[in-house]
C-alpha cells in the first residue's frame, strides 16, 4: 500500500476513533427532562413514560418530580394522570414510574392537609375535585373506576395507600356538598 493511502485510511479510522470517543465519554443526543418550567404538560407527561427517565438515577428523579411538583402546586399528580392526550399504555407506565419516587411526597402533602384548618381542607379538596372534573368533561368514565383508583394505590406503599383511602370519604362529602354526582367509583 501507498503511503499517501495508508495516510488517508489511518485518518479516516482516526477520525472515525475521536468521534466514537466523543460519543463514549460526552453521551450522546442530549436526553436531559425537559425543563419543568417551560415544557408542556404532553412534554412532561411524555418524558416521563420515556426510556431516558426510567434511566436517571433515584436522586435525579426524585429532584426532577420535585420540580414538577412546584409548577403543579396543588395537583401535580393528578395534572399528569388526567392528561387527555395519554393513551391508557402511556398513563399505566407514567403510575409505574412516578408512583414509587413521589410515594414520600405523597405522604407529606398529606400531613399537610391534615394540619390545615378546615376551610384550607376545602380549598385543597376544591382544586382536586375540579382537576378531576376537568378531566371527565374530556375523558367521561375514564378514570373513575374502582378498578382505575386500585390500578393506581399499587405502585405506591401499604402505608401511603391506606392514608390515602382514608380520605376519600371527605372526597366524597365535598363532591356532594358541591352537587357533583359520586356514582360508584372511588371519587
Amino acid at each position: 500500500m501507498k503511503i499517501g493511502m495508508k495516510i488517508g485510511v489511518f485518518s479516516v479510522v482516526g477520525a472515525a476513533v475521536v468521534v466514537c470517543a466523543a460519543f463514549f465519554f460526552f453521551g450522546g443526543p442530549d436526553s436531559s427532562p425537559p425543563d419543568a418550567n417551560e415544557a408542556t404538560a404532553q412534554e412532561t407527561a411524555d418524558y416521563l413514560v420515556s426510556e431516558e427517565f426510567v434511566k436517571m438515577g433515584k436522586g435525579d428523579k426524585e429532584e426532577y418530580l420535585e420540580q414538577i411538583n412546584e409548577r403543579y402546586t396543588d395537583t401535580p399528580v393528578l395534572s399528569l394522570l388526567s392528561n387527555s392526550s395519554l393513551s391508557e399504555q402511556q398513563r399505566q407506565q407514567l403510575m409505574a414510574n412516578i408512583l414509587p419516587i413521589i410515594g414520600p411526597g405523597i405522604d407529606k402533602r398529606i400531613d399537610e392537609f391534615e394540619n390545615m384548618p378546615a376551610e384550607q381542607q376545602q380549598v385543597r379538596l376544591d382544586a382536586i375535585i375540579d382537576r378531576l372534573e376537568e378531566y371527565r368533561k374530556v375523558n367521561p368514565q375514564a378514570m373513575f373506576s374502582p378498578e382505575r383508583f386500585n390500578l393506581m394505590l399499587q405502585y405506591v406503599d401499604p402505608h401511603t395507600r391506606a392514608r390515602l383511602r382514608e380520605h376519600i370519604p371527605a372526597m366524597r362529602q365535598r363532591m356532594a356538598e358541591r352537587g357533583i354526582p359520586v356514582g360508584d367509583g372511588p371519587f
